[in-house]
């Protein structure tokens, strides 16, 4: 039997992989233990969740090609193929290859065109399932080493907890003055539920539920138990009010589609809701001067409750709040709560501009009035062109020249989201900001989940 630097190597490189499977799966935690030391949101160490799962898998790929070589070629080499076929069936070989192919699909299900081609539900559900079958190939495969896998699964069981625990606070608590004590979900409402002209289909839910610690720019994870009991989608609430919170849900396909249909066939019973949150941090960076708040669509139920912090607390700088969307019915969504924002700020005057941009229809498709009626009227704030991100941003720190820092908030598309980062990078000038000019110190905050 002849010993190899190989083997020492191919060794180091497995040990690793195990060493970093713990590491991977905190990364993806909701319950986020990095979240609690630094205050960064989870969803932004799943990146890192994503980098680390492919350095994992790599490693074991070259863990599992070094010893195939091994075996195949320095062990026994006179009986070759012969012993490698022996080695074939002994338990360690068997349950590497198992753990190898595991993690080989969960690779290639994270591939973007996967994940477009089977949905996200798919790909959310199947990741899960064979991560769990994958930590069972590794013990099995080496058992010597299973301290790694006893970690990886007691992270999963610690995320998993927290969640429910969470759920339980919020919704456990007296039912009824003769049911006592119990867990009681929440019921959501329905403002207005249509498909617009574009054929999308848009639920406004007004979700009534205890009082909850709540910041501008959290949200929280919702399952409808009528609809599906083993589905959570992440959705930011518009409005929050007391133990009121209004959503503006777009129906996509699975769950989301099944909820409008429900919301069209509920006659008038409401929806029973879970809900487990708040998730996230306080995003407004109360250091700067001047906002830029900047939706697309539906990612309106981010900007809007920072609006409304930024109307309450703020006495001077610029606010500016620009919305982009496909028609000017889309204005019902918020319209209310919007108007009443404007108001409170003309009151205090807070320097409020508000822009909504609407690429699809034509000045033609306003109903407003002109005269004193177009005054209480969303639509005078209407452009009706489709903006430039880039000319956005630069307007905006422009207008701000010879005043302090700037933060750029915003959540939309991904196309957008690329798009405003460019914009605020070149914006932003190291130079300029040491010699005293901080007009030129632009901030960004991008919300990537597009609700």
């Amino acid at each position: 039997m002849k010993h190899t630097e190989l083997g020492w190597w191919s060794n180091r490189v497995g040990s690793l992989a195990f060493a970093l499977t713990p590491l991977t799966l905190v990364l993806s935690m909701r319950e986020n233990i990095f979240s609690l030391i630094t205050a960064i949101p989870y969803q932004h160490f799943n990146f890192m969740h994503r980098m680390l799962g492919r350095v994992i898998f790599v490693q074991t790929l070259l863990h599992t090609i070094g010893w195939t070589i091994i075996q195949g070629r320095f062990y026994e080499p006179q009986t070759q193929p012969a012993y490698l076929g022996i080695q074939w069936k002994e338990r360690y070989y068997q349950w590497g290859f198992i753990a190898q192919m595991l993690l080989a699909f969960l690779w290639v299900g994270t591939l973007s065109p996967v994940v477009r081609r089977i949905g996200h539900e798919a790909f959310r559900k199947s990741h899960y399932t064979l991560g769990a079958l994958y930590l069972g190939g590794c013990w099995g495969h080496w058992p010597q080493m299973r301290e790694w896998m006893i970690a990886s699964i007691a992270v999963l069981f610690f995320d998993r907890g927290c969640r429910l625990l969470r759920m339980a606070l919020i919704h456990c608590g007296i039912k009824s003055a003769t049911s006592g004590f119990g867990f009681k979900s929440a019921v959501a409402e329905t403002i207005a539920a249509k498909s617009d002209a574009d054929g999308r289909n848009v639920v406004v839910l007004r979700l009534r539920a205890r009082p909850l610690d709540y910041a501008p720019g959290q949200h929280f994870f919702l399952t409808f138990p009528s609809i599906s009991l083993l589905q959570s989608h992440p959705f930011t609430p518009a409005v929050v009010n007391g133990d009121q919170q209004v959503y503006v849900i777009a129906g996509m396909a699975g769950e989301t589609g099944r909820l409008v249909e429900a919301t069209q066939t509920q006659n008038g019973e409401g929806i029973p809701v879970v809900l487990c949150g708040p998730y996230g941090r306080p995003v407004l960076d109360h250091g700067a001067e001047h906002f830029l708040l900047v939706a697309g669509g539906t990612g309106v139920s981010f900007t809007l409750p920072l609006l409304s912090d930024l109307v309450k607390t703020r006495v001077a700088g610029k606010l500016r709040f620009v919305w982009i969307i496909r028609r000017v019915e889309n204005l019902a969504w918020v319209r209310a709560e919007l108007l009443a924002l404007i108001g409170k700020a003309l009151a205090s005057k807070l320097e409020l501009e508000v822009v909504l941009h609407i690429t699809r229809d034509d000045k033609s498709a306003s109903p407003r009035s002109e005269g004193k009626e177009s005054a209480n009227t969303l639509e005078r704030y209407a452009v009706y062109a489709r903006p430039v991100c880039r000319e956005v941003v630069t307007a905006f720190v422009e207008s701000t020249a010879g005043g302090g820092r700037s933060q750029v908030l915003a959540s939309g598309p991904a196309r957008m989201g690329m798009e405003l980062r460019d914009a605020v990078a070149e914006c932003n000038d190291a130079a300029r900001v040491w010699k005293g000019e901080e007009a030129a110190d632009v901030g960004m905050y991008w919300d990537n989940r597009y609700l």
